[in-house]
């Protein structure tokens, strides 16, 4: 469904950024939507995206390698900071700059970053290791916390305003999923987030639990 969204807005010459995001809020808390999910496409470049374009084509200028891709040959040789690891995904539980304790990042590996076959996508949706998966550990682990998630993806390239605007974008830029469990309770200083957990704990635990539940 998010896939055939952006699909469609992206058609639109005049959008240049999508941002697809869901919230779930811990039962009990006095709100009308428990859970809800929002696509929000405008004519400008988040701030967010921009930085992450910028960040992604500076590194690939200097390597002439892609930066997800780097960071994920080096998260899986690691190996203490994945949760879950699939032919397509790589779920790294807690990364090193974490907002929160169980913060995810699930980044598309090289092979699957860049595919549009709905059939693989719809795989990816309904397999075990899923995002419905980890919603459920989450659920049956921790207490059902609440959780923001963010679909990081390109702005749209039909809108771009420069011949050279995001030149190498193909090679530079993964999409990836952000999930941030109480989003609420992330401590922030100075424009810093501090997060008192290590990401190697929060991991084994979200590993554990993971495995627990399927």
């Amino acid at each position: 469904m998010y896939r055939d969204r952006l699909l469609d807005l992206k058609r639109d010459g005049q959008i240049r950024d999508i941002l697809v995001s869901r919230r779930h809020t811990k039962p009990g808390v006095a709100v009308p939507i428990i859970r809800y999910s929002r696509v929000t496409a405008i004519p400008i470049v988040f701030d967010e995206t921009r930085r992450e374009l910028r960040e992604a084509r500076e590194y690939y200028q200097y390597k002439r390698r892609c930066l997800y891709c780097d960071i994920l040959r080096q998260e899986i040789g690691a190996e203490e900071r994945v949760v879950r690891l699939t032919p397509a995904f790589a779920a790294r539980g807690a990364v090193r700059a974490a907002r929160a304790p169980r913060d995810v990042d699930r980044a598309a590996a090289a092979r699957g970053a860049r595919s549009k076959r709905p059939s693989g996508l719809r795989t990816s949706a309904t397999s075990p290791d899923s995002c419905p998966s980890y919603f459920r550990t989450l659920a049956r682990g921790f207490g059902d916390p609440g959780y923001e998630m963010v679909l990081h993806t390109a702005p749209n390239l039909r809108s771009r305003i420069l011949q050279g605007d995001w030149a190498t974008i193909r090679d530079d830029y993964h999409w990836h999923i952000e999930i941030v469990p109480e989003p609420e309770h992330a401590n922030r200083i100075g424009g810093i987030f501090i997060n008192e957990t290590r990401p190697e704990v929060s991991a084994a635990k979200l590993r554990q639990a993971w495995t627990d539940q399927v």
